[in-house]
């Protein structure tokens, strides 16, 4: 596991107690993009930003294994499907954020 997926993963685990979550939120927000402000923490709409950056790095890695030819073809057009699921939520979320 790369340090950048371990730093997430470990963020999440912070998220898992409520005090921390300011701080996994920063985490998170740090390493999907540098500099991005703690003070929107308290914002639901920055946490489904940085869910549509993740899901849209998913799928970018998605797509370069897949043109890398990592893995079988039918394995690899699951994964980007996957991915493309999970960016369309993700943008239904941040999309359900905006209008509230």
């Amino acid at each position: 596991m790369d340090d950048k997926l371990r730093r997430l993963v470990d963020a999440y685990q912070i998220a898992d107690t409520e005090s921390d979550w300011d701080k996994a939120f920063s985490v998170r927000g740090d390493l999907l993009r540098p500099g991005f402000g703690a003070w929107d923490s308290c914002d639901p709409v920055a946490h489904a930003i940085l869910d549509v950056v993740e899901a849209q790095t998913e799928l970018a890695d998605a797509i370069m294994d897949f043109a890398e030819g990592r893995g079988s073809e039918a394995a690899g057009e699951a994964t980007i499907q996957a991915a493309q699921e999970n960016r369309r939520a993700a943008v239904k979320r941040l999309a359900r954020m905006l209008a509230e």
